[in-house]
């Protein structure tokens, strides 16, 4: 299993990557992964359609097309967490390629919730894997509107994240790393729980957060997700045997849904 490296640094190496108020979160050996560990449903796991699948790193939803993706984006308030447990910690992204197994690549940005002691951390960042590690760039509060966007044109992948309550954004502009083959042939909408050296990382409770206005391209028309062959994607603990975070239908213009939190690991 291809696995991406969030940060292997110490809080000082932090200090220098992430905003100031975030600054002294240790995430030595925290860890997102390249693609979702499927799983099996837990007994009397209701799906949300006929194609849910369960992982126990990701829930969301992913779509797919015969045609390469051009963009990706969506709007959705931060949620404040809770903390369950030191270092617990989850990302709220989106983002291309990395659901198929022929797919190598992963191109995202969002934010990310991450506990210290019993005090959550919230920042932005974006990534190009395997050319670099997940680039934290701005501070974000909870209860601010963040919107997320990953495109590609003229061989540049852009993805710009926006704090639209305090007008913070950054973009980053970068090509697919040399060697590597970006498919572009899924996009995704994701709530992750990311690892540690030890294991997976406990999830902190954000509650119900609603991804809005997700759409995605494969032309100059952009669409929503309901308009691709589309997958949902409930989370689950290593054992399969209980829910950690569930996803709802999509909503009436088929753009749109929530993300649960159940459980913390």
């Amino acid at each position: 299993m291809h696995r991406r490296v969030l940060l292997l640094c110490t809080s000082v190496c932090a200090a220098a990557l992430l905003a100031p108020a975030a600054a002294s979160a240790n995430l030595r050996g925290a860890r997102l992964r390249i693609r979702p560990d499927h799983a099996t449903a837990p007994s009397g796991a209701r799906a949300t359609s006929a194609t849910t699948e369960y992982s126990t790193n990701w829930s969301g939803y992913v779509a797919q097309s015969a045609k390469k993706f051009k963009t990706v984006s969506t709007t959705y308030v931060q949620p404040a967490v809770t903390c369950t447990k030191n270092e617990a910690l989850a990302a709220f992204w989106d983002g291309l390629d990395g659901y198929e197994e022929r797919s190598e690549t992963v191109e995202q940005d969002g934010t990310l919730a991450y506990c210290n002691g019993k005090t959550p951390e919230y920042a932005a960042w974006w990534e190009m894997y395997p050319t670099n590690d997940v680039q934290p760039t701005f501070d974000v509060a909870p209860g601010n509107t963040i919107t997320a966007s990953v495109t590609f044109a003229q061989r540049n992948f852009t993805m710009t994240v926006r704090d639209v309550t305090t007008g913070a954004s950054y973009t980053s502009v970068q090509r697919c790393g040399k060697g590597s083959k970006c498919l572009r042939s899924s996009a995704e909408w994701i709530v992750e729980r990311p690892s540690y050296e030890t294991g997976l990382a406990y999830l902190p409770d954000w509650g119900t957060l609603t991804l809005g206005s997700d759409s995605a391209s494969t032309s100059k028309k952009v669409l929503a997700i309901s308009s691709f062959t589309n997958t949902a994607l409930d989370m689950v603990n290593e054992a399969g045997t209980k829910l950690l975070a569930t996803v709802g239908p999509l909503g009436s213009g088929g753009s749109s849904f929530s993300d649960t939190w159940d459980a913390a690991e």
